[in-house]
């Protein structure tokens, strides 16, 4: 195995930016300069053929699923295994679409087809998709059901959804967490408001249930 000093490593893009890849740590590589340069603006599939390597040994780093052991192995390698397909598309799809909006919905529409897609469909059939998909990390987060039906209610808006595993992670109460949310929220007026509206329909079920 080939060791690079430190002062020759990069941070690579897998998916380009100017492809509609993403800006964030599930879309960094360790890369060393010569072959970040060489790289440049091709698709993760054109390079991975052009250095000979098998796109499903690229890592994947700080995805909330893939990284979470208390979720179901499957769940898990569902994800990765979509990645993976993202990762392969062809250059001209990837320019197509933004490719994380790509990955979520292929995620999503994958996740239906399988037997836990089935049992949570079955459970919450007027949950919506974008919703239920997030269903296995809701429950490895919620402590009881009062919580989550807390986490349900912020899974329902794309806004508030992104709470679930990155500020609200279940270390702590739901509660709290979703306070300190919101603290951190009163920059952004649209999130505070679906989060207050998400808290409203919350309380309104719990005061009826």
């Amino acid at each position: 195995m080939v060791k690079f000093p430190v002062e020759q490593l990069t941070v690579d893009h897998l998916i380009p930016l100017a492809q509609g890849g993403i800006d964030e740590m599930t879309n960094y590589v360790t890369a060393c300069r010569s072959c970040n340069e060489k790289k440049a603006s091709m698709s993760t599939k054109e390079f991975a053929d052009c250095i000979k390597i098998d796109i499903v040994k690229l890592p994947v780093h700080g995805d909330l699923i893939i990284d979470n052991e208390n979720l179901p192995i499957q769940f898990r390698l569902l994800r990765k295994r979509v990645f993976d397909k993202t990762r392969a598309a062809d250059g001209r799809l990837q320019r197509s679409t933004e490719a994380q909006k790509r990955l979520e919905k292929a995620f999503r529409l994958e996740f239906h087809e399988t037997e836990l897609g089935k049992e949570v469909k079955a459970k919450y059939p007027d949950l919506p998709g974008s919703a239920r998909v997030m269903l296995p990390q809701i429950l490895s987060i919620g402590k009881n059901n009062s919580e989550i039906a807390l986490l349900i209610e912020l899974a329902k808006s794309a806004h508030t959804r992104n709470l679930i595993g990155t500020e609200i992670t279940g270390r702590n109460s739901v509660f709290e967490e979703l306070d300190k949310a919101k603290k951190h929220a009163t920059a952004n007026p649209t999130l505070l408001k679906r989060i207050n509206w998400a808290i409203d329909r919350w309380q309104k079920t719990n005061c009826h249930s």
